[in-house]
């Protein structure tokens, strides 16, 4: 069985960062997103956009269109490795 997520309510402080930012606060050791930020803060405009673009992928994977993943040389490229063979 799957242990529950238990989500910490915001104190005020937290709720008034939220209120004054673009619902975005950032600190040293945390980042706090109100929902609706959740998709700007990883670049797209909503869910539905996010949905769109991924669609494909699923299609593919439904054909059973699977290739491995290296994540190895995925986080290569993420940190600007190019193609993660050096």
């Amino acid at each position: 069985m799957a242990t529950p997520t238990i989500i910490p309510p915001l104190t005020p402080e937290q709720e008034r960062a939220l209120d004054a930012s673009a619902g975005i606060v950032q600190g040293d050791t945390y980042v706090i997103l109100r929902k609706d930020a959740v998709f700007r803060w990883f670049g797209y405009d909503s869910a539905e956009v996010l949905r769109r673009e991924l669609q494909p992928a699923f299609d593919a994977a439904d054909r059973g269109e699977l290739s491995e993943w290296d994540v190895d040389e995925f986080l290569a490229r993420m940190h600007g490795g190019g193609n993660g063979a050096d």
